[in-house]
C-alpha cells in the first residue's frame, strides 16, 4: 500500500513537473517566438538540467504537441458510444469537450505559435490528417461505407481545425458545417 502511495506521489509530481515546463515554454515561446527559444531557456525557466528537459519532451515539438492524440482518444471514445448518431450529437458532444477543458488559454495561444513556425504548421496538417484516417477507421468499423465515413470524418475534423484557428465562434462553425 505504501508503495502504490509513493508512486502516486511521484507520478503527480511528474505531471506537475510536465505541466510546468509546458507553460514556461508558451511563455518563452510567446515572448520570443518558437525559434527564437532554445531548450536550455526552456529547461532554465523550469529550473532543471536540459537533459532531463528530454526525459519529459524528446523535442522542442513535443512540448507544443504534447496532447496532440488526447483530443482523438476522446472522439474514439465517443464514437464507440454513439454510433448511431454521430453527427446529429457531435456538436453537443464538441461543446462538451469545451466546458471541459482545463486549460482554455492554450487553446488561444497555440495557433498563433504553430502559425508562426512553418514546420510546426506542417506538423499540425499531419495531425488533422491522423485525425481523419483514424476518425474514417472508427466510422467505417461502425458499419458506415468508406466514402461517407470519409466525409463524415472530413466535416467532423474540419469543425476542429476552424475552431483551433480562433477566427470563429463555436456556435456560428457548428450552425454552419
Amino acid at each position: 500500500m505504501c508503495y502504490n502511495q509513493f508512486m502516486s506521489l511521484r507520478e503527480e509530481k511528474k505531471k506537475a513537473k510536465r505541466l510546468e515546463i509546458i507553460e514556461n515554454a508558451l511563455r518563452l515561446f510567446e515572448e520570443k517566438g518558437f525559434d527564437g527559444v532554445t531548450t536550455e531557456e526552456i529547461a532554465a525557466a523550469s529550473a532543471i538540467a536540459k537533459k532531463t528537459l528530454f526525459q519529459y519532451f524528446p523535442s522542442k515539438d513535443d512540448i507544443i504537441f504534447n496532447d496532440e492524440t488526447v483530443l482523438l482518444d476522446l472522439i474514439a471514445s465517443w464514437l464507440r458510444a454513439n454510433p448511431d448518431k454521430v453527427w446529429e450529437g457531435y456538436p453537443d458532444f464538441i461543446r462538451q469537450c469545451i466546458a471541459d477543458d482545463d486549460d482554455p488559454k492554450n487553446f488561444f495561444t497555440l495557433p498563433k505559435i504553430i502559425d508562426e513556425t512553418p514546420h510546426l504548421r506542417l506538423r499540425l496538417l499531419k495531425t488533422w490528417t491522423l485525425y481523419e484516417q483514424n476518425i474514417t477507421e472508427l466510422l467505417v468499423a461502425s458499419a458506415y461505407s468508406a466514402l461517407d465515413a470519409r466525409i463524415l470524418a472530413n466535416k467532423m475534423v474540419l469543425i476542429l481545425r476552424l475552431l483551433f484557428e480562433g477566427s470563429f465562434s463555436v456556435e456560428d462553425v457548428l450552425s454552419r458545417v
